[in-house]
C-alpha cells in the first residue's frame, strides 16, 4: 500500500518485513499558514527515499541520527533525550557515564570549533549514535575552517599514537596547565575522551570549498 503524497497530501508506504510485521513510512509537507505550496516543491519526500535511507542506517547499525544547529543550549539539549533511549539506558552505569562523557566532548567540539554555515552565524552539525551488544559508536560531523584542518588532524594523530600510560601522563600534565580554566583550549577533554573510550579517534576530513572542510569524528565505547 502506498501514496506518494502529491501536493501536500500525506505520503505513506507499508513495506512488508515478514508475515507478522511491516515497516510503516509516513511523511508530509508543512508550509507556513496562509502560504501556498510552490510548484517546484512537487510531492513530499518520496517514501522510497526514506526506505532506502533506513536501509543504509540499519546496515551501518545507526540507531539515532540528528542534524541541527549546535549553538548555545541546543548543543546539549539532545543529551537528555539520549539518556532515555533504551540503547543507552540499558547499559551498565559505568558504560553510560563513558558514553555521556564522549557525547559532551564531541558536542562541545561542534559548539566551540565548528565553522559558521551561514550569515546568521549558525553552526550546523550532525550526530549519529549506534550500538550493538559489544560497542556503542558515537559520531559527529561539522564544517571546519581550512586553516584549522592541519593542526587539528596533527593533534588527533599525536593522541592516537599514545598508549594508555602516555595518555595518563598527558592528562596529569594538562591538569596542571594554567589554561585549565578554558578546557576547550587546554585540550584535556579529548585526552579524557580517549581514556574513557579505550579506542583511538577515527576521523575523516573532506574539503568543501576554499574556506571550509567537513570533519567527521567517530569514537567507540566498549559495552
Amino acid at each position: 500500500y502506498e501514496n506518494t503524497g502529491e501536493r501536500g497530501e500525506i505520503g505513506y508506504r507499508f513495506s512488508k518485513v515478514n508475515e507478522e510485521y511491516s515497516y510503516f513510512f509516513m511523511d508530509t509537507l508543512i508550509n507556513e499558514q496562509g502560504s501556498t505550496i510552490p510548484d517546484e516543491a512537487g510531492g513530499n519526500f518520496d517514501p522510497d527515499v526514506t526506505e532506502r535511507f533506513l536501509t543504509i542506517l540499519r546496515k551501518n547499525k545507526v540507531n539515532l541520527i540528528y542534524c541541527s544547529q549546535f549553538t548555545g543550549q541546543k548543543a546539549f539539549d539532545l543529551i537528555g533525550i539520549i539518556e532515555n533511549l533504551r540503547l543507552v539506558g540499558d547499559r551498565d552505569i559505568l558504560v553510560r557515564k563513558r558514553i555521556f562523557i564522549v557525547l559532551v566532548e564531541l558536542l562541545q567540539n561542534i559548539h566551540h570549533h565548528a565553522a559558521e554555515s551561514g550569515e546568521t552565524g549558525e553552526k550546523t552539525g550532525i550526530l549519529l549514535l549506534g550500538a550493538d551488544p559489544h560497542v556503542t559508536k558515537i559520531a559527529t560531523g561539522n564544517l571546519i575552517r581550512n586553516d584549522e584542518v592541519e593542526p587539528v588532524l596533527t593533534h588527533f594523530d599525536h593522541l592516537n599514537s599514545l598508549d594508555r600510560k602516555g595518555l595518563e601522563a598527558l592528562y596529569k600534565e594538562k591538569l596542571g596547565n594554567r589554561d585549565f580554566s578554558e578546557p576547550t583550549k587546554n585540550g584535556i577533554g579529548l585526552v579524557d575522551l580517549l581514556l574513557k573510550s579505550g579506542h583511538p579517534i577515527i576521523y575523516k576530513c573532506i574539503r568543501v570549498d576554499e574556506r571550509r572542510s567537513f570533519l567527521s569524528i567517530e569514537i567507540i565505547v566498549n559495552n
